[in-house]
């Protein structure tokens, strides 16, 4: 049994050596061309039927003030009407260091509400104490 030589590209390779070539040599495979599909079209709308951004910022500015003249208009309204009859107080709390309101009946001067209440604040106070005293205890 005899070694054949296998002449390749001007190169003389033995059988083993041209079974090497050919075996990574890759196999070619076709490829279908790609279809490409035409553009869709859009509709476009006839620019009177659509407001532009400066139009719709505009009406969205006009709405803002007619909202905030209402606002306006009722707080005033309000004011007027619980000014006849009510009248507000404004303290400071020494030991919290907070402002209280009350809501006095002009006619009857009877406290209709205080925010926050006295007895609230008071007891916010003797709180604070009482953690001041459990603190400096425990040292």
């Amino acid at each position: 049994m005899g070694i054949d030589k296998i002449n390749v590209n001007n190169q003389v390779y033995n059988n083993k050596a041209a079974a090497k070539i050919t075996a990574k040599v890759p196999e070619t495979k076709t490829v279908q061309p790609v279809k490409h599909e035409p553009a869709k079209k859009t509709e476009v709308k006839p620019k009177s039927s659509q407001p532009s951004a400066m139009e719709r910022i505009e009406e969205q500015t006009k709405e803002n003030l007619e909202n905030t003249k209402k606002v306006k208009n009722a707080i005033a309204e309000v004011n007027r009407k619980m000014n006849q009859k009510t009248r507000c107080e404004f303290a400071y709390h020494e030991d919290t260091k907070r402002v209280s309101i009350k809501v006095i009946d002009s006619d009857t001067e009877e406290v209709i509400r205080e925010i926050p209440p006295e007895e609230t604040l008071d007891m916010l106070s003797k709180m604070w104490e009482v953690a001041g005293i459990l603190v400096d205890e425990q040292r």
